[in-house]
């Protein structure tokens, strides 16, 4: 089983906090588990975010903000089965 979390944000802080809680929220392999972002923040709020589990942070597109396209184009880069 693969999973694909697709997110859009533009916090560091927020982003960073979810890295760490999928620590104990999955027991999955690193290789199973992909983190899709659509990332609408800065350049320097980029450079904050923090991987605090072995799960990686993937930026997939800086598009605008539009929450309906910027799910869209993370959900077509998704190879997760779920």
């Amino acid at each position: 089983m693969r999973l694909s979390i697709l997110v859009v944000s533009r916090t560091a802080d927020l982003l960073s906090r979810l890295s760490k809680t999928l620590i104990g929220a999955t027991d999955l392999a690193a290789e199973e588990v992909e983190l899709l972002v659509s990332w609408n923040g800065s350049d320097d709020e980029e450079q904050r975010i923090k991987t605090s589990s072995s799960y990686p942070i993937r930026i997939a597109s800086r598009d605008p903000y539009h929450f309906a396209s910027n799910v869209n184009t993370l959900a077509k880069q998704a190879s997760g089965d779920f």
